[in-house]
C-alpha cells in the first residue's frame, strides 16, 4: 500500500493539505521558464524560500503576481485621476463636503 506523507513531498509547516491541493492544481496549469538573476537577488530568493518553507517557483510566482497587481492598481489610479481631470468637482460640491465634514468630525479629536 502506498503511504503518502505530505511533509516529505511538500514542506509546508503542519502539512496543510489544502495548500498541497492548491499547489497541485496550480502546478497542472503552470509553464516552465528559465530566468537569470544577479547573485544578490538569487540569495534573497533562497532566504525567502528557507524562511517560508516554499520553493523558488512559488516565491517568484508570488512576486510576479504582486507586481502585476501593483500595475493594475497604478492603472486604476491613473484612470481615476484622468476622470477628475475630465470632469473635476465643482466648487459648490466641495463646499458641501466641507460643511458635512465639520458637522461629522470632532475638532478636538486627535488624528495621528
Amino acid at each position: 500500500m502506498f503511504n503518502f506523507s505530505p511533509q516529505l513531498y511538500f514542506p509546508y509547516p503542519g502539512g496543510n493539505l489544502q495548500k498541497i491541493l492548491d499547489l497541485t492544481v496550480k502546478m497542472q496549469r503552470s509553464f516552465k521558464i528559465g530566468i537569470s538573476l544577479v547573485r544578490d537577488d538569487f540569495e534573497k530568493v533562497e532566504e525567502i524560500c528557507r524562511r517560508m518553507a516554499i520553493g523558488r517557483s512559488a516565491v517568484i510566482a508570488k512576486a510576479i503576481r504582486f507586481w502585476l497587481e501593483q500595475r493594475k492598481q497604478e492603472e486604476l489610479v491613473r484612470c481615476y485621476e484622468e476622470g477628475y481631470r475630465k470632469k473635476p468637482e465643482k466648487v459648490v460640491d466641495l463646499k458641501i463636503f466641507e460643511k458635512a465634514e465639520t458637522e461629522v468630525l470632532d475638532p478636538e479629536e486627535e488624528w495621528t
